[in-house]
């Protein structure tokens, strides 16, 4: 990794003897090998990611504060997939690209509501097992909602109506639009579609 980008998840997890160790590295960009007794040195940039909130850890004493003040340099808050749920279908789509064998497959339409009104409470590791679930239990290319978990295929009670497909899409393009100020041609870029096609969907679902 020396001269490259490091990524560490879940650091709030880290022991905090384990923690000293990453301090000291950071502090004099040295490192010892398992089993070695010469220090190594390495010059590396460190993305950190955690679900928890560190500021706390540090006060229950459960992280180590002078690492918390070393790595809290600029912060980038994720919002949970509950609150994000347009991103489900290009989420899926990912996922798909990236499992083995996925690309074959498709989702339903009645297995992306069950998907995108479910609350994942796992986040976007549970989204990511729920659809290779779906890969090695579907058959012809399409994952259904049979091939979903018991609690995403049935409906909780007193919970509202699926959200329509087209719904969260045409909620997720009219958010693109708005982000690049309504410029057609950069929005269909960042959906991945064509121009024809964005015009198409923008007259479909009356996005002004």
């Amino acid at each position: 990794a020396n001269k490259g980008t490091l990524f560490l998840d879940e650091i709030g997890e880290l022991p905090l003897e384990v923690q000293a160790s990453l301090l000291r590295t950071l502090e004099n960009k040295t490192y010892r090998r398992v089993g070695d007794k010469d220090e190594r040195t390495a010059d590396i940039r460190l993305i950190f990611a955690t679900n928890r909130n560190l500021a706390k850890e540090v006060e229950a004493g459960r992280f180590h504060e002078a690492l918390y003040h070393r790595i809290n340099v600029f912060n980038i808050e994720l919002p949970p997939l509950r609150e994000r749920k347009e991103d489900i279908p290009l989420l899926v789509e990912y996922f798909l690209g990236r499992i083995e064998g996925g690309g074959a497959y498709r989702v339903s339409d009645k297995a992306m509501g069950c998907l995108i009104n479910y609350h994942w409470p796992g986040n976007i590791r549970e989204l990511r097992n729920v659809i290779e679930r779906g890969v090695i239990l579907s058959e012809a290319g399409v994952i259904t909602e049979n091939a979903l978990p018991r609690e995403l295929s049935v409906k909780a009670e007193g919970e509202s109506d699926f959200l329509s497909l087209e719904a969260v899409e045409r909620e997720h393009i009219a958010k693109v639009l708005a982000c690049f100020g309504n410029n057609r041609t950069l929005a269909a870029t960042a959906l991945g579609i064509s121009r024809k096609t964005l015009y198409r969907k923008i007259r479909e679902y009356n996005i002004m």
